[in-house]
């Protein structure tokens, strides 16, 4: 599974902006692509890109969270095609890159529907996330 890139997401960027620019407007305002891009230039968070014979499959945004008593590789965005394809493997390369920067653990911030194969491949449920809209449209934000 080539272009593994956490090092270089300018070269990256082409492949995946318009992945990036629709997890962005799905994400609801939690992620911005300028901010984004600009995060990841910075060397503040890391691009991962898996591709296929095809082009890009898939996709990853990782931070680490440092903590007083932990440093823990977040995944904060993780969409792509065919998952069952790219999904152990690219989660083993991240976690392989976490460990080589110190961290402790890997937090993939995901939809319900990922839980089953993230719990097979050794992932643990640790907190539920909930939440409410608040303002004039409480229906799906």
């Amino acid at each position: 599974m080539p272009g593994v890139l956490p090092e270089e997401p300018e070269a990256a960027w082409p492949l995946v902006a318009g992945q990036a620019a629709e997890v962005c407007t799905r994400s609801r305002g939690k992620e911005s692509l300028v901010e984004l891009r600009a995060a990841l230039g910075a060397g503040h968070k890391q691009l991962w890109v898996w591709c296929a014979d095809a082009g890009v499959q898939a996709l990853a945004v990782t931070d680490i969270a440092v903590y007083p008593a932990a440093r823990i590789c977040r995944i904060s965005i993780c969409t792509g095609e065919a998952r069952r394809e790219w999904l152990a493997p690219g989660l083993a390369a991240i976690e392989a890159w976490a460990r080589e920067q110190g961290c402790d653990a890997v937090e993939p911030f995901c939809r319900p529907g990922w839980k089953r194969e993230l719990q097979a491949l050794g992932y643990r449920e640790r907190h539920v996330l909930m939440r409410k809209a608040l303002g004039a449209s409480t229906g799906s934000a």
